[in-house]
């Protein structure tokens, strides 16, 4: 991956983003890795690009106090707030970038997961050859990210505004958990699966869908583009919905060694 895909997340932008897709999601993410994540009790998860450790309790749930929960997150801001989670399962947090150096000896996890978060990195075929070495025998690999699908409104919405639907990062990142890191998972791993989760936000009105669209990486990203950003006003009087509605289809690669 040649084009600079990162991106710095601020956490409050973040946190209006979470909570809109737990208030106003149709099928949420939290709840869907509550029915369909399998971890054994007493095991051990790397959770990648963790952010604020939002999923944390879930992980927890399932892998009680004799498991370990091991967050990696390059923005120190989400770490801060990842500290002050008080769960049953012990954990650990690291300011580490996923395309630098990896602190973990040869088959220490379980579980490897990737939330919304994986797609950001510059070398893919690197950071999934050391999930594989860090991985224990018959260790599994989650990742979830978005699909092309996902968002579909929200780039007719930018286009209105500013006159592009997506910035060309925001489509390469959409692309690449099936059309690069599935691939290559299929040629580390000896069970792989990719499936979609069908999944819409529903806004209860233009207000808090205009907060949202403000949080996203697309709009910071567009105003960086355009050298413009938008008045309030006139993002509202944009908005022809009363209750806007995204599409926010997931892309998820499981495998296991």
């Amino acid at each position: 991956m040649t084009k600079n895909l990162s991106y710095k997340e601020r956490e409050n932008a973040l946190r209006i983003r979470i909570e809109a897709h737990k208030k106003y999601s149709t099928n949420p993410l939290d709840k869907w890795l509550e029915i369909n994540l399998n971890l054994k009790e007493g095991g051990y998860l790397l959770d990648l690009g963790c952010g604020t450790g939002n999923f944390f309790p879930i992980y927890a749930d399932k892998l009680q106090n004799n498991g370990l929960i091991v967050g990696v997150e390059k923005e120190l801001s989400l770490i801060k707030g990842a500290q002050s989670l008080n769960l049953l399962t012990p954990k650990i947090l690291l300011n580490m970038d996923m395309d630098g150096y990896w602190p973990f000896t040869e088959g220490t996890f379980d579980y490897v997961i990737s939330t919304f978060a994986i797609y950001y990195v510059d070398s893919s075929k690197k950071v999934l050859e050391n999930i594989y070495k860090i991985l224990k025998k018959r260790g599994e690999i989650l990742l979830i990210g978005p699909s092309v699908n996902n968002a579909i409104e929200l780039y007719d919405f930018n286009h209105d505004l500013f006159g592009i639907k997506h910035t060309e990062e925001a489509m390469e990142r959409s692309k690449r958990l099936k059309d690069e890191f599935y691939p290559l998972i299929k040629q580390l791993f000896g069970e792989v699966t990719y499936s979609l989760i069908d999944n819409k936000v529903v806004f209860p009105n233009k207000f808090e869908f205009i907060e949202y669209y403000r949080a996203t990486p697309l709009f910071e990203g567009s105003c960086e583009i355009n050298k413009y950003k938008p008045q309030y006003k006139e993002m509202l009087e944009a908005v022809q919905a009363e209750s806007p509605i995204i599409t926010k289809e997931m892309s998820v690669v499981w495998g296991r060694k």
